[in-house]
């Protein structure tokens, strides 16, 4: 560092500085080293970690990805969309907190055929289709079947059915893993973002449609709640 000097480091996969990832201590004095090393070289230090794949926590994972929350200035989510075989994959970059600036829309790219990054629209999956981010969702993008639309509302002018959506991804099920609840649901009603899906889900939730709960074996599953 002292020869170099660099503006930026990029430590990827910070997991791999660790021996155990929920050793608080290791943790705690892995990021103490990390921000003595930036404050002594006046670098900007980027560190790269895995999410939990827990449907119920997708935080950074580990004691350690607990100690990196606490102290990032920034964190940012990255997610490859889904798209068909014959599509260029889009990768998505996502702001999850901030200290000091929001960024409000995601970030997109695709690779080109010389391996460099290119910016891409909203509208760069699924055939021109696009995806929604947060309340800014447009409901020409999703499966029309599940959609109630209010135009005499322009403050509230589209709703998602979610009775109808969950009813048909549940198929007639009493209870159904959440894992694939979600892959079907999302295929089902064209929703190509994982956080997006997470945030209706918690909707409906809390209009009383679904719930998710434990299993007697633990799994994590979603039930369909009576009208």
């Amino acid at each position: 560092m002292d020869a170099y000097r660099p503006d930026i480091l990029i430590v990827d996969n910070v997991r791999d500085l660790v021996s155990d990832i929920n050793n608080g201590e290791k943790a705690q004095e892995l990021i103490e080293s990390f921000m003595r090393l930036s404050q002594t070289c006046e670098c900007n230090i980027v560190t790269v970690i895995h999410q939990n794949r827990s449907a119920e926590n997708r935080g950074l994972r580990g004691w350690l990805g607990t100690e990196l929350m606490n102290k990032a200035f920034e964190v940012y989510a990255c997610q490859k969309l889904r798209q068909k075989n014959a599509e260029r994959p889009t990768f998505c970059i996502e702001q999850s907190m901030t200290r000091k600036f929001d960024i409000d829309s995601p970030v997109c790219y695709q690779m080109d055929d010389n391996g460099l990054p290119t910016a891409a629209s909203l509208d760069d999956s699924r055939g021109g289709r696009g995806f929604a981010s947060y309340g800014k969702a447009s409901a020409d993008t999703f499966n029309q079947n599940y959609i109630i639309r209010h135009p005499e509302n322009p403050d509230c002018p589209w709703e998602w059915n979610f009775r109808t959506l969950f009813g048909m991804v549940m198929g007639g099920r009493s209870v159904m893993g959440y894992a694939d609840f979600e892959e079907t649901a999302m295929r089902e009603a064209h929703i190509l973002r994982q956080t997006y899906f997470e945030k209706i889900f918690s909707e409906a939730e809390a209009q009383r449609v679904i719930r998710k709960t434990n299993d007697r074996c633990g799994r994590v599953v979603v039930m369909l709640l009576p009208e």
